[in-house]
C-alpha cells in the first residue's frame, strides 16, 4: 500500500501536492523491503553457481523476516515506475541507495532498470542536477557481485537498443554542454581510481583505452583553451573572478577550476600505457558478454519516457574589440 501511495494510485484519494514530501514513507519501505527475503529474484552470471549472499539486507534483521509479498514484487520488479520515482524524488537519500544496491544485487533484470534510468537522467537532467544521478551510478558500479563487469560495461558503452553510454554522452555534450561532459569523466575517474574489476577493463578493452584517451585529451584542451569572456562587471585587465564549481553553477561552458585540472591529472595517471601496433600484439578483451538481461519497459505501454526541455546553449560572446 505505501509503494502505491508513493506512486499516487493507493485507495485514498490522490495526493493534492505537486511537490508532496514523500522522504519518510521511502525510507519506511526501504526498510521494510531490505527486511524481506528476494533470494528468488536473484541469479549467478554463472551457470550452475549459486547467486552470492546479498550483504545489503537492513542491518538490524540478522535474517530476513519474511518472503517479500507478491504484490510488492511486481510493483518493484514487474514494471519501472517506482524506481523510477524513487530516483527522481529521493537520489540524496541514504535509503535509496541501500535499497538500490539490496535489489541489484545479482539481478541482472533490476540492474538494468536502474542503469537505463540513471544514464537517462544523466543524459537529459540540467548539468547543475546531474551529481545526485552520478552518484548513485558509481554506487552501482561498485557493487561486486557477479554482474559486476556486466554493469561497468553497459554504463561506459550503453545498453545495447536502449541507452547511451557514458563515453556516448561525452561526446554528444562536448560542444554546447561541456559541463555534462565533464562530471561524467570525474565520475569515471572516481570509478577507475577506486574499482580494480573497472581499471582492468580500461586497461584490456581497446575500444574503451581509446575513448578514454579522447576523453582526457578533450579535457586538457578546454582547459588551455583561452577562456571564454569574462563577466563584464569585472573590468580589469590582469585579473578575473574565481571559477565556478562545474557541478552546482549554472551554465553551459566547462569553468576552468582547480578541481578541474585536479579531476584533468588523476584522469591522465589512469591512462593505459602506450602498447605495440594490433598486428604485433593482439587485443586482449575483458570477457563480458554484448549485454545484460532484457531491460522491462520503463513505461506503461503505449507511453513513451518525455525528454525534459534541454537548456538551450548561451551564444559565446565576443571579447570587445
Amino acid at each position: 500500500m505505501f509503494m502505491l501511495v508513493a506512486l499516487d494510485e493507493g485507495p485514498g484519494p490522490a495526493i493534492k501536492y505537486q511537490y508532496a514530501e514523500l522522504g519518510r514513507l521511502y525510507q519506511v519501505v526501504s526498510q521494510l523491503i531490505r527486511s524481506c527475503d528476494v533470494s528468488h529474484k536473484q541469479q549467478s552470471s554463472q551457470q550452475n553457481t549459486s547467486p552470492l549472499p546479498n550483504p545489503h539486507g537492513d542491518a538490524s534483521c540478522t535474517e530476513p523476516l519474511m518472503p517479500i509479498q507478491p504484490k510488492v514484487a511486481e510493483i518493484l520488479y514487474g514494471r519501472a515506475t517506482y524506481v523510477k520515482k524513487i530516483i527522481e524524488d529521493a537520489n540524496t537519500s541514504e535509503d535509496t541507495v541501500k535499497l538500490l544496491k539490496f535489489c541489484c544485487w545479482e539481478n541482472p533484470l533490476f540492474s538494468s532498470t536502474v542503469l537505463s534510468e540513471l544514464l537517462w537522467q544523466i543524459a537529459y537532467s540540467y548539468t547543475y542536477e546531474l551529481r545526485p544521478y552520478l552518484d548513485l551510478l558509481l554506487h552501482m558500479l561498485l557493487l561486486d557481485d557477479s554482474w559486476q563487469n556486466h554493469r561497468i560495461h553497459n554504463a561506459l558503452k550503453g545498453i545495447p537498443d536502449d541507452r547511451e553510454g557514458l563515453f556516448d554522452t561525452i561526446q554528444r555534450s562536448k560542444n554546447h554542454y561541456q559541463k555534462r561532459a565533464y562530471q561524467c569523466i570525474k565520475c569515471m575517474v572516481s570509478l577507475f581510481s577506486s574499482c580494480l574489476a573497472a581499471q582492468q577493463m580500461l586497461h584490456s578493452n581497446g575500444d574503451l583505452k581509446r575513448k578514454w584517451t579522447w576523453a582526457v585529451d578533450w579535457l586538457n584542451d578546454e582547459l588551455d583553451r583561452r577562456p571564454y569572456a569574462a563577466n563584464q562587471q569585472y573590468g580589469f585587465n590582469n585579473w578575473s573572478p574565481p571559477a565556478q564549481s562545474n557541478e552546482t553553477s549554472n551554465g553551459y561552458f566547462l569553468e576552468r577550476s582547480p578541481s578541474a585540472r585536479s579531476t584533468l591529472e588523476k584522469a591522465y595517471e589512469l591512462c593505459p600505457e602506450d602498447e605495440p601496433e594490433p598486428e604485433e600484439c593482439e587485443e586482449a578483451e575483458v570477457a563480458v558478454p554484448e549485454e545484460v538481461a532484457p531491460l522491462p519497459p520503463s513505461s506503461e505501454p503505449g507511453q513513451q519516457q518525455q525528454q525534459p526541455q534541454q537548456q538551450q546553449p548561451l551564444q559565446q560572446q565576443q571579447p570587445p574589440g
